[in-house]
């Protein structure tokens, strides 16, 4: 009897905690971002700037399409020669290795835009520019939506990045 009603409990409350989990899964990949996006920033002013940070490619399980959609994750590099394109990674030439990677939960879908052919460059600044290091791009904004909702879902989060890599998180239907 005992069993029976907690298992009815259950039934009846499970639904309400889908939100939070879908709110707790958006918050989880966008802080990891912006710990990406700082760890990029400090990165590229101790070295002297040439930092991408690109989309992964699409891989097993993973679907993504376009240069916007960031769903299987990001990786961070040291872009020597500026041209968005990692080079292979060799003990010979260990130049344009991945200093890090990150691949968000797969509930949720990531949004960059606009970026410069999936990737985001920073400057010795730790200003994001456009590849050739020179155009600093004014305002970026990342949308993390969790699958199957829209922006004005209430799970859903926008980062603002303004001018030097201020960072400020919104609800997702409000604009930066």
């Amino acid at each position: 009897m005992v069993v029976s009603i907690l298992g009815l409990l259950v039934a009846l409350a499970l639904p309400s905690f889908q939100p939070l989990i879908e709110r707790w899964r958006v918050k989880t990949t966008i802080e990891e971002l912006q710990g990406s996006l700082y760890f990029a920033r400090s990165k590229a002013i101790a070295i002297g700037g040439n930092i991408a940070i690109v989309k992964n490619d699409v891989s097993g399980s993973c679907v993504s399409t376009g240069n916007d959609d960031w769903t299987c994750g990001w990786r961070i590099f040291v872009d020597a020669d500026r041209n968005g394109t990692q080079a292979a990674c060799t003990p010979a030439d260990p130049t344009e290795c991945t200093i890090q990677e990150m691949s968000p939960s797969p509930h949720t879908l990531l949004v960059v835009a606009p970026n410069d052919g999936g990737a985001l460059f920073m400057d010795r600044g730790g200003r994001i520019t456009k590849k050739n290091g020179f155009d600093t791009i004014a305002n970026v904004s990342v949308d993390v939506i969790a699958k199957n909702k829209t922006l004005t879902d209430l799970s859903t989060r926008r980062l603002c990045i303004w001018g030097a890599g201020r960072l400020k998180q919104v609800k997702g239907s409000e604009s930066c």
